[in-house]
């Protein structure tokens, strides 16, 4: 029986102890480099009181996005003063084909900017005016606490050593 109320101590003190953590989008870029796909000097992301990601502002796709997009995803984080690997991976086969996955991360965009399919044609405006993406449906835990970078690259990593063209989101991890 004691172990029975010491495990439920324990439970209830680790929901006292929990810490709330939000993510602080910095923005997006072009990975160095690599000859820009797409423009994001005029994308602004704000993180408001509740937690959530707002964006504004816009981005210009400067070269023909078409079917089939291979996307190799990955992570860096920033510790002891330079930038190392992250946690995981990801090798999306086709990029178009998850545009309208509910469950993708970037699906909530796609859905706003009511362009869930291929082509992106060059010259194509995506335009936020106070789009609230929300929280990230993650469950962050607490030492993911940091700096980091995530890196898109337009590649078929069973076919490709080097990337055609990289985008990179910084992003900050903190404690609220």
């Amino acid at each position: 029986m004691y172990q029975v109320y010491s495990c439920i101590w324990l439970l209830l003190s680790a929901q006292i102890l929990a810490i709330r953590l939000s993510v602080d989008v910095h923005g997006y870029t072009n990975c160095p480099g690599y000859p820009p796909a797409i423009d994001f000097s005029n994308l602004d992301f704000i993180l408001n009181n509740d937690g959530d990601i707002i964006i504004n502002g816009s981005f210009t796709v400067l070269k023909d996005v078409t079917d089939p997009l291979p996307m190799y995803l990955y992570s860096k984080r920033f510790e002891r003063g330079e930038w190392r690997e992250g946690f995981g991976s990801r090798h999306v086969e086709n990029f178009c084909q998850t545009l309208n996955t509910k469950t993708e991360i970037w699906y909530p965009v796609m859905k706003y900017l009511r362009k869930q399919s291929c082509p992106f044609p060059k010259g194509y405006v995506a335009k936020f005016d106070n789009f609230k993406y929300g929280s990230l449906p993650l469950i962050i835990p607490p030492n993911f606490i940091g700096e980091w970078a995530i890196y898109m690259e337009h590649r078929d990593v069973t076919k490709q050593k080097e990337p055609l063209d990289c985008a990179m989101q910084y992003l900050t991890v903190y404690e609220v």
